[in-house]
C-alpha cells in the first residue's frame, strides 16, 4: 500500500513537471489580476500621534503614577466619543476648511494604549482618511484642544465635552504628520495573487493527472493490472515523426545500395 502511494506520489510531480508551462501561465494571469485589482483600489493613509497625561493635583510618585495609568485607558476611549469628537471639530478642524460629519469623521478616528518598558503608559490617536493632509489636520486639531484645555483653571472646563478630561493634563511631544500610505499595498497583493495562482495552478495539474486514463508507462500498467503479468511493450515509432523519416530514409538507401550492388556484380 505504501508502495503504490510513493509511485503515484512520483507520478505526480512528473505531471507538474509535464505541465510547467500551467502553473507559469495560472500564475502569471492571477498576479495580473491582482496588479490591476490593487490599481483600482482607493488608496488609504494613516498617521498617529501618542500623548501622556498628567495630572495637576499630583505627585510624581509611585501611588499617583499608577493612579494616572489607571485613568489612561478611560481617557482614551473618551477621546473617540462622539461629544469629544464633534467639539474637536466644530473648534478646531472645520476652521481648517473641512466640512464632515460626525459619523464620518469618527470613522476615521481610532486610539488605543501603549505601554513602555519603563512601565509608563501613554495613549495614541490614530487618523486614516483617504486624504494624507486630513489625518495630519486630525491630529493637529486634538494637540490644540487638549492645549487649550490645559489652560483652563477651572474645576470644570466650559464645554461638557472636555469634562472627560477634568484635573488632567493631555500633552504631546511630537508634531503631527501627513499620513503615509498603509493600503493597498502592491507587492503584497501581487505575492498573494501569485501564490493563488499557483496553488489554482496545482490543483488543475492533479485534476488533470487524477482524470487522465492513458496508460503511459510499464509501471501504469502494473499498477492498474498487478494480477495481470506483463508480456511485451511494443513501442510507438510513429510516435516520433523525425525518428521514423530518419529509418525509413536509411533503410530505403540500405536497399538501394544493396540493389546496385548486385547489378554491378551481375
Amino acid at each position: 500500500m505504501e508502495e503504490r502511494k510513493e509511485i503515484a506520489l512520483i507520478d505526480l510531480f512528473s505531471a507538474l513537471k509535464r505541465f510547467w508551462y500551467i502553473v507559469i501561465i495560472v500564475a502569471l494571469l492571477f498576479t495580473t489580476a491582482a496588479y490591476f485589482f490593487t490599481k483600482k483600489q482607493t488608496p488609504m493613509y494613516s498617521q498617529r500621534l501618542e500623548f501622556y497625561v498628567t495630572h495637576r493635583d499630583v505627585t510624581t510618585s509611585g501611588s499617583d503614577i499608577s493612579i494616572i495609568g489607571n485613568n489612561i485607558p478611560f481617557i482614551a476611549d473618551s477621546v473617540g466619543k462622539e461629544k469629544v469628537v464633534n467639539y474637536m471639530y466644530r473648534e478646531y478642524l472645520s476652521k481648517k476648511n473641512y466640512t464632515m460629519t460626525t459619523g464620518a469623521l469618527m470613522s476615521c478616528i481610532s486610539t488605543g494604549v501603549v505601554s513602555h518598558d519603563d512601565g509608563s503608559r501613554q495613549f495614541y490617536i490614530e487618523a486614516t482618511a483617504e486624504n494624507p493632509t486630513l489625518c495630519k489636520d486630525i491630529l493637529e486639531s486634538y494637540k490644540e484642544m487638549f492645549d487649550y484645555h490645559s489652560t483652563i483653571a477651572d474645576p470644570l472646563p466650559p464645554d461638557e465635552a472636555l469634562h472627560a478630561f477634568n484635573g488632567f493634563d493631555v500633552k504631546t511631544n511630537d508634531n503631527a504628520k501627513i499620513g503615509t500610505q498603509v493600503s493597498p499595498s502592491m507587492p503584497k497583493n501581487l505575492v498573494i495573487g501569485f501564490l493563488i495562482g499557483a496553488v489554482v495552478s496545482y490543483i488543475l495539474v492533479f485534476i488533470r493527472y487524477i482524470t487522465d486514463n492513458v496508460v503511459n508507462t510499464a509501471e501504469d500498467l502494473s499498477r492498474r493490472f498487478s494480477d495481470i503479468p506483463i508480456l511485451a511493450i511494443i513501442p510507438d515509432i510513429e510516435s516520433d515523426d523525425k525518428h521514423s523519416d530518419e529509418y525509413v530514409k536509411s533503410a530505403s538507401g540500405a536497399k538501394k545500395k544493396t540493389v546496385k550492388e548486385d547489378v554491378s556484380n551481375g
